[in-house]
Parts: structure tokens; sequence; C-alpha cells
């Protein structure tokens, strides 16, 4: 496999993130401390992971200028499709460098502004994540997508204020660009506090790619990739706890590893014997949803889409709860093509039955 390594973070997935993080009410704070909680770990362990990233999140959230009432509508994730506008208006962009969406969004035609924010609509709000120019060609126009929306089950406002963004889309990228600018240049201010803890990340994962491979990501990340194809990795701060995998043809993946990711593993398999770590996979298999995913799961691999079209749930409702069974080691992700793949981990289903039948018999 060819892969580059970037020691410097993706500064529009960054942003982004951090921004939702704050109208969502979901500091790195919180985080750690109800990771320490739900898995009776040591807060003093998670402290030394979070407390450079949670000065950096308050410095960020002590100086951004935006309003409420534009960090709600812009950067909240909106219930049912979890996701929020931000994203929505950014979609079509979202492999570019930041610098250039604007210069790319102002040489497009009317045509290819209006195909491509529909497809991020559309997208938005159905189950499948993977749909294509070829699925939305019948959607020409503005009048044909109100009637698309209108007809989705869902609700009222959400309907508004999806046209709403369709119609002020060229003002709203435009603000939501100067905004993320905003947040970038705060978080290059913060940056070279990380610098050293960022590059003795990359070095590891540089190290161990160049000796096993893309075995080194499927036995630490639970994660598949194709043997053949390039890869761009990058750090991730702000989602230190989570991993992002996308793919941009069949033959280029892009892989965010968040740079608390393998040590929050590493705690989880130090304290897993405890009584609370089996609790919270229990909890994880009272979730009704986790369950049905899981159960979908037992004989097929699926990619989110199916999985959403099968349960009747969003494709973002499923990224949530696989966030979890992530974490806990009862999924395992293999990127395909351009599509995520899900498959359950039955060697650590077997052993939380094993720790539970211990515990009680």
């Amino acid at each position: 496999m060819n892969f580059k390594i970037n020691y410097n973070v993706d500064y529009l997935y960054e942003s982004l993130n951090v921004l939702t993080s704050i109208a969502d009410n979901k500091s790195p704070s919180k985080f750690s401390k109800d990771f320490a909680e739900k898995y009776n770990i040591p807060s003093e362990e998670l402290n030394l992971l979070f407390y450079e990233i949670c000065d950096i999140f308050s410095y960020i959230e002590s100086n951004i200028s935006i309003t409420e009432k534009d960090l709600n509508y812009l950067f909240k994730n909106n219930f049912p499709i979890e996701n929020n506008f931000a994203r929505i208006i950014l979609n079509p962009y979202m492999s570019l460098d930041f610098g250039d969406i604007l210069d790319k969004f102002k040489s497009s035609s009317y045509e290819e502004r209006h195909m491509e924010l529909t497809l991020s609509i559309v997208s938005s709000i159905l189950y499948d994540e993977f749909i294509t120019h070829e699925d939305i060609v019948h959607i020409n126009n503005a009048e044909a997508l109100f009637k698309y929306v209108q007809e989705k089950d869902i609700s009222i406002e959400l309907k508004y204020e999806l046209m709403y963004l369709y119609y002020n889309y060229d003002e709203l990228l435009e603000k939501v660009i100067n905004i993320l600018s905003n947040v970038i240049r705060l978080i290059k201010e913060k940056e070279p506090y990380l610098k050293n803890r960022l590059v003795k990340f990359m070095n590891f994962i540089e190290e161990n790619l160049n000796n096993y491979g893309v075995d080194f990501l499927k036995s630490n990340c639970n994660i598949t990739l194709n043997q053949n194809s390039s890869l761009d990795v990058y750090p991730s701060i702000f989602n230190s706890n989570a991993i992002y995998v996308s793919g941009v043809s069949d033959t280029k993946d892009t892989l965010i590893l968040g740079i608390n990711f393998l040590d929050l593993s590493y705690l989880l398999k130090k304290y897993k014997c405890n009584d609370k770590h089996l609790l919270s996979v229990l909890k994880a298999l009272s979730d009704k949803s986790k369950l049905q995913i899981l159960v979908a799961l037992k004989n097929d691999t699926l990619y989110a889409g199916q999985l959403a079209n099968k349960l009747q749930i969003t494709n973002a409702t499923i990224s949530h709860h696989m966030s979890t069974l992530l974490t806990l080691n009862l999924v395992h992700v293999e990127k395909n093509n351009t599509k995520v793949y899900y498959s359950i981990r039955k060697d650590k289903i077997s052993q939380y039955i094993d720790n539970l039948r211990d515990l009680l018999l």
C-alpha cells in the first residue's frame, strides 16, 4: 500500500468538528468525564490524554466570532437526519482544499451548482449515503426538488429549512466559509502546542504502516482497506476518540485517526475485565437499534445504507450507533471500493459472554 502521512490536521474537518461539538454541547472535557464513568477508567489517565485538547477547545469556544443563532442553525445536528446544514452546504466541496472552495463554486455553472446541492440535500434525508448524479437526474430544477422534499417523511420545519438553504445557498456558503476561516485561524494559533504530540503519533502510525501495512489497521483499529489502494492519513484533534475513513475513488482512501483512539482502545483493554465495562456492553446490547444492527450483521457484511434501509433508520443514526459498537470492539469496518462495510465481531461477542458466565455462574 502506498500511503501519505500528514502531520497537520485536515483543517476543514477539524473546524467543522469543533463547531458541531460546541453547538451540540459535546466538549472534549465532557466526553472524557463520561468515558471515565462509563468504563470505570481512572480520570487521571484520561486527563493526560485530553487536557491539551480541552484547553485548545476552550480557547476556540471563547474566541470564535459567531452568533448563537448562526451556531445553532448551521452547526447543530438536526433530528432525524442527524446532520447539520453546514455539512450539507459544504458536502459538494469536502474533497477540495479549503481555500479552493469559493473559487470552485464561483466558476461552476447554475446547472452544476443545482446538481451538487440537490445531491447533498437528497443524501442528507435518504437512508443510502451513496447517491450518485444518475440517481437524481430527474430532479432537474428547484420545483422538482421542492416536490421531492415535500414527499419525504420529515418535519415541516425541516422541509422549509432545506428549501431555504437551497434558495439562499450562495449567501449561506459564504457565511459558513467566513466562520470556518475564523476557526481555522484559531486552530492554527494553538496547533503548535500539540505539534510534538502530533508528530509522535503520526511517526508511530507511519512506522507501523511501514512494518505491517494494512494489517496494522485491521488489528488495532478494526478497519480493513484495499492492499492496492493509496492512503492519505491525517491526525484528528477534536474527534480524537474516533476514526473516519472515506474513499474518493476505488484506488484512493482518506483515513483520519483520532490522536487518542489507540490510547483509549488500550485503556479499554486494560480495564476490560471490570464489571462496569461489561455493563457498558450489556447497556449497548439493551439498546434496540444497536441490537438490531448486530442481529442484521449476524450473517451478512453490510454498508451503512443497506443497514439503514433494512432497519428503517437514517444513515446518520447508523453511524452514531457504530461509533459505540466500534469502541466496544463489537464490529469490524472494511473499506471496499468507495463503500464502508460493517461486520460483527463474533469473537468479541463470545468473549463478553464468557465474562458474563464467569461472573454469574
